[in-house]
């Protein structure tokens, strides 16, 4: 009898955590995010294309939303968020077989998202304005769902072909235009650690995270998720660490989107029997065996979490555009005044003195490109045209110095020998303009005696 009421005493004790962990409330966010949680925004699109911006304190507030069901513009497999830049996010969505669209979303300032009032307008009016980029070739398949932004350019977006299986997927490679058209560069290959050739990589999920560090893959009807770096596993894929973890089992739910910001996930499932019914959850990748429940919804959105320290990151690094040369500077130690370059005018020949010896010649490190450059071989004109000179080593700073000391020698000895020059026929050279003064002034006398003359003669 004894054991029997210790069960029963596990059992609810078991009950009630499984029930505190399953119950969507905003305070569960508290329980991932021990510190800071006001310094995070939630954002996210329903189906009816209404945009939000919350604090986790105001995700209570998503749920009394008013929408359209009859709409699906923005149906959560129909579109993907991308952060662009720290102060922009870029939506992905799709129209048509291989017909995708951009829009860029502008991200508010965390101080304009404050009380019991929801940062919420529409975007669909904003639809039939989006950049728009269509591809008539059926042997690929683009999906929003399955693109990712580049770890190294802004402006670099790839899409997962949604035909692909087995253990190699065929990706995609575009370059977004100041338009917000995709333009075709390059197709890569991506391995896939799911190796089984029955399943599709249209069955899956992908997610960089804001920093564009981690590349995130889950099945959306699965819950084991993987993730390696995304640089290594787009050109050095023999490198690449592959990480998993498993999330509770979920039964009937079907993964919608999901978003990462540093340790922190939070996705979005949906109920297959019911497509009304939505679930936002969190966890921390350190312990993802501990899920918990943000909200619930009575209709399908696309979510997504960012960090007011990473937005304050990428504005002061931002990332490079397509194109760009990425240049690695090693220590420099920068010129004194006194040997700053002065010019000088030496008989009418502009010169530029300076005094720069093997120590003091600024070493800069070779022009280093990402493998992903390399790779799409392309260089802008602006840039080889305003590349300045490096030096390797330091026996060609030697060189070059030895040199620059024996021009400046050579030019030292033509200034004095112009002195010289100039103090030796200085007198001559007044002597001239005397004469050549006291002709004209004869002459104007001359002409104006002339002038007189006829004036009194007539």
């Amino acid at each position: 009898m004894k054991k029997l009421l210790i069960l029963l005493l596990y059992s609810a004790i078991f009950l009630i955590q499984v029930e505190g962990a399953e119950q969507c409330r905003k305070e569960n966010f508290g329980n991932i995010v021990v510190t800071g949680d006001e310094d995070y925004l939630i954002y996210g699109l329903t189906q009816d294309c209404q945009m939000f911006f919350a604090r986790p304190s105001q995700l209570h507030l998503v749920s009394q939303i008013s929408i359209n069901r009859q709409l699906m513009f923005c149906a959560s497999n129909l579109i993907q968020f991308h952060l662009k830049s720290h102060d922009t996010l870029l939506l992905t969505f799709k129209q048509a077989h291989n017909r995708i669209c951009t829009i860029d979303v502008h991200i508010p300032t965390v101080d304009m998202i404050i009380g019991d009032h929801l940062f919420l307008y529409s975007l669909r009016n904003t639809l039939p304005y989006a950049a728009c980029s269509h591809s008539l070739d059926r042997s690929f398949s683009l999906e929003p769902d399955l693109s990712f932004m580049d770890p190294i350019y802004q402006d670099v977006i790839y899409f997962v072909d949604a035909l692909s299986k087995g253990s190699k997927w065929k990706t995609l490679q575009f370059v977004l235009k100041d338009t917000g058209t995709l333009s075709m560069m390059n197709n890569l290959t991506m391995r896939n650690v799911h190796l089984s050739d029955e399943v599709e990589s249209s069955e899956f999920v992908l997610t960089i995270d804001n920093r564009r560090d981690k590349l995130f893959r889950r099945n959306k009807y699965g819950d084991y998720v993987d993730y390696q770096c995304g640089f290594e596993l787009l050109f050095r894929p023999d490198l690449a660490k592959v990480k998993k973890f498993k999330t509770p089992k979920s039964y009937g739910n079907l993964v919608n989107g999901q978003s990462v910001e540093e340790d922190i996930m939070i996705y979005t499932e949906t109920d297959r029997t019911s497509t009304s019914q939505s679930r936002l959850k969190i966890l921390n990748l350190d312990q993802p065996e501990d899920v918990y429940c943000l909200l619930s919804t009575n209709f399908a959105f696309d979510v997504g979490i960012i960090r007011q320290s990473s937005l304050d990151y990428l504005k002061s690094n931002p990332l490079p555009l397509f194109g760009t040369k990425i240049r690695l500077h090693s220590k420099t130690t920068k010129k004194p005044k006194s040997q700053a370059q002065t010019p000088k005018t030496i008989a009418n020949i502009r010169i530029t003195t300076s005094t720069a010896t093997p120590e003091s010649i600024e070493k800069t490190s070779s022009v280093a490109y990402s493998p992903s450059e390399s790779f799409f071989r392309f260089e802008t004109a602006t840039d080889s045209e305003s590349e300045a000179e490096t030096f390797e080593n330091s026996e060609e700073d030697s060189e070059i110095a030895r040199e620059l000391s024996t021009d400046l020698n050579e030019l030292s000895r033509d200034a004095n020998l112009t002195r010289r020059y100039l103090a030796d026929n200085e007198t001559i050279i007044e002597s001239d303009a005397v004469k050549s003064g006291g002709t004209l002034f004869s002459l104007s006398l001359y002409k104006i005696s002339s002038f007189l003359f006829l004036v009194i003669f007539f």
